[in-house]
């Protein structure tokens, strides 16, 4: 009599799919057992996928069969998909059993495995389920996404929404009791005056429940200024439609959310300056006369204290810092603003600054009169939906649609208000410290006084014969400052070049830069 153990097997996504049922393959197997007098020595029920042999209940089948030899003629299951989904695998299995002079096969799809063709049959019983489920899923997935096409949210409610259905019996989500919190948290974010942790705080005290990182998506959330996210499909890309739920927030205040903490994680990511020695403001300005590279600084102790130089370490290259700082100091002295150059430039920039103070009024002016005339419209199409002369569906499109446009026109209203500054007050502060540009620069931290060097000379310096020098200036300081080097012309008329901004000459018996 051939002895068998009855192998039954079923996923919890397989049983809501297909009805599959523990219990009734059991039912069918041995009473298939029955009718062909064969004797079931065990039976191994799965809850588990069939995509490989990693099984739990599967192993008890080969731990049972290799210690009872001789006990298990057959393995018995209902079909072949309750054996394996895949055909490579399955082969290889029933090669493994068959050493062990164990057979398989299924009540419902018998297969002679004894002859070759017939593996051609097993491959289809095999992967036929498999193909099945990929084709449902893939339509359910094409089918999500025209959904989200047509606007149509069909994941689990985010904050702020409960999922319903509409008249059509078709999905869709509507704001619930957390909205208003919800609308409270973008608008604050939006000032830019409070931080992530400070908005969640007050909202919790109001109830709000929610996590730190759950708050941050939140806020990243594009839904909420209503829009819905396809995702991309082969060559069409990912974007935002608009949704048909009702949005908390408009655009402009969701996109001014995302600026804020752009900018504040911006300067999180900003890699902290490293502090410098006061006593070397020309470090990474000075240029070794041997090999080109940018000099360092260091100090040394000698008699009387600690002295400091610049130094290019692979040329043994070395001057003084308190000496090429000197002939710096009078560079910058050097650099004076002609009172009446001064009083031209305020009076350009001045000019310029009116014009473009009327251009943006024009333009504050045009966006409003187009905001009022879309308001208008609004207004005439609820007249014409009371009158019962436009049906509720082309009111709501026509409705959404101007709607969109006065939030995009009072965004680009809102940009331009922000364009004013007080820049004319900055420019005549700017005039006034370059009058005392020397003093400003002697008081000034560290890294003041190297973005003055950057600003008014180029970004290197040479020292030639024992002068500081500088091949170029920057050309709007050229332009308004009266260096006494710098702006000088030469006997044959032509304006000297900035190739010698210095003029301290060393004298007979002054100390050679090189030590």
């Amino acid at each position: 009599m051939t002895k068998v153990i009855i192998y039954v097997r079923v996923s919890t996504d397989e049983q809501a799919a297909h009805g599959y049922s523990i219990d009734d393959q059991i039912a069918r197997l041995e009473q298939y057992c029955k009718i062909n007098n064969y004797e079931v020595v065990k039976v191994v029920k799965e809850d588990y996928s069939a995509k490989t042999f990693d099984r739990p209940a599967f192993k008890e089948v080969l731990s049972f069969i290799k210690s009872n030899k001789g006990v298990v003629d057959l393995l018995l299951v209902l079909k072949w998909d309750r054996f394996s989904r895949n055909a490579t695998d399955a082969l290889s299995m029933i090669r493994t059993l068959s050493k062990m002079h164990v057979s398989v096969n299924a009540a419902e799809q018998p297969i002679d495995l004894k002859i070759p063709e017939n593996k051609l049959m097993l491959s289809f019983y095999v992967t036929a389920p498999e193909v099945e489920n990929d084709r449902r899923s893939l339509n359910v997935i094409k089918g999500m996404r025209r959904a989200n096409f047509e606007g149509r949210y069909l994941g689990k409610a985010p904050r702020g929404y409960s999922n319903k259905t509409d008249a059509t019996e078709k999905p869709i989500i509507v704001p619930n009791e957390t909205a208003p919190l919800v609308k409270e948290a973008f608008g604050m974010m939006a000032t830019g005056l409070y931080t992530q942790p400070e908005v969640l705080k007050l909202l919790k005290e109001k109830g709000f429940k929610c996590e730190k990182s759950q708050f941050c998506d939140l806020l990243h959330n594009r839904l909420y200024a209503g829009k819905v996210f396809v995702k991309a499909d082969g060559d069409e890309p990912e974007q935002w439609v608009n949704g048909l739920h009702e949005s908390l927030i408009t655009e402009e205040i969701f996109q001014r959310v995302q600026d804020v903490m752009n900018e504040r994680l911006q300067k999180r990511n900003r890699p902290k300056p490293q502090k410098q020695n006061g006593s070397l403001p020309l470090r990474s300005f000075l240029i070794c006369p041997e090999c080109g590279r940018k000099l360092t600084g260091s100090k040394s102790k000698g008699n009387g204290g600690w002295y400091f130089y610049y130094h290019c370490n692979p040329c043994k290259v070395r001057f003084k810092a308190d000496f090429v700082n000197g002939q710096l100091e009078k560079m910058i002295e050097s650099v004076q603003i002609d009172p009446d150059v001064q009083e031209m430039y305020l009076a350009v920039i001045k000019d310029l600054l009116n014009e473009s103070e009327i251009a943006r009024k024009n333009d504050l002016g045009k966006r409003g009169k187009e905001i009022n005339l879309l308001e208008e419209r609004i207004q005439n199409l609820t007249d014409l939906l009371a009158d019962g002369k436009m049906e509720s569906v082309d009111y709501a499109q026509a409705k959404k649609r101007y709607q969109g446009n006065i939030n995009k026109l009072n965004w680009e209203s809102n940009q331009l208000k922000m364009v004013k500054t007080e820049f004319d007050k900055y420019l005549s502060w700017g005039f006034c410290l370059m009058k005392d540009i020397k003093e400003y620069y002697c008081e000034a931290p560290i890294d003041v006084k190297q973005k003055i060097i950057g600003s008014i000379y180029s970004n290197s310096f040479n020292i030639e014969g024992g002068i500081l020098r500088t091949k170029k200036m920057n050309s709007l300081v050229a332009l308004i400052a009266n260096s006494n080097k710098g702006l000088s012309e030469t006997k044959n008329g032509q304006l000297q070049d900035f190739e010698k901004l210095s003029a301290l000459v060393p004298g007979a018996g002054i100390e050679p830069a090189r030590v």
